[in-house]
């Protein structure tokens, strides 16, 4: 036989018999993996986790009234971490990639937040980082080689405000500059930067307000922002979702 096709032969055969092996796996193999509650033992919802790559026994997370938690040991226990700041409705959380002892944490989901904080000791201590005008932060992006380059999404339900969508430091907090602002009544939902570019990042937007009176939304545009400098500059992606 040809060396060629001998070669293609024994490449399809295997393709045939991974495939083959694939479809017929045994379901038991996976029974013991389940889903368990690790804690802590609190009612309400969680915004935002964090982790340490490498290092999968330290967690953090934010939640809409009740502040920020860590753990330190996997789940095990939970302490709050943010309770000396008086805030206690988180919108994001992020640790440096490039020193995660430098956290910044996002306030304001549930009710209205007082800005930005940040911790330079894996949450032992916090000190106000600014944006305490934007009332809701949503999102958050930290550099992962400049822990002082941050980009902080913001968003309002309640107002229509000048306020809303994407600031920008260079500084770790101690300055920012609003790099996107579409109108008065459109929010950044979330942000999101490419694992593989940084400079990449997307952010989806809505344009909404809440009646207060009435309790209904007024509004239901949406669109994808694309940005390649690491968020200095924003292009629309998409039409009106």
């Amino acid at each position: 036989m040809n060396p060629l096709k001998r070669f293609s032969l024994v490449i399809f055969s295997i393709a045939v018999v991974s495939i083959t092996v694939l479809a017929q796996y045994n379901p038991d193999s996976f029974s013991a993996m389940k889903w368990r509650l690790i804690g802590p033992h609190r009612a309400g919802r969680v915004t935002c986790v964090a982790g340490i790559p490498g290092k999968p026994a330290i967690y953090y997370f934010g939640t809409p009234g009740g502040g920020v938690w860590k753990t330190t040991n996997g789940g095990r226990v939970w302490k709050p971490i943010f309770d000396d700041v008086h805030v206690a409705s988180i919108g994001a959380l992020a640790l440096a990639p490039s020193d995660p002892n430098i956290i910044y944490v996002g306030t304001g989901e549930e009710t209205p937040g007082r800005g930005m904080y940040k911790s330079a000791d894996g949450g032992r201590t916090w000190t106000p980082a600014g944006l305490n005008f934007t009332r809701y932060i949503t999102a958050r992006g930290v550099d992962p080689h400049d822990p002082k380059i941050v980009l902080a999404s913001a968003r309002d339900y309640f107002y229509a405000t000048p306020f809303r969508g994407i600031y920008k430091t260079t500084d770790g907090g101690q300055t920012w500059r609003q790099v996107f602002f579409r109108d008065d009544k459109t929010s950044v939902v979330e942000m999101v930067a490419s694992p593989d570019d940084p400079k990449t990042v997307f952010a989806a937007t809505y344009n909404l307000v809440i009646d207060p009176n009435q309790r209904r939304a007024l509004g239901a545009d949406s669109q994808i922002y694309k940005s390649t400098d690491e968020g200095s500059t924003w292009q629309q992606l998409s039409a009106t979702g």
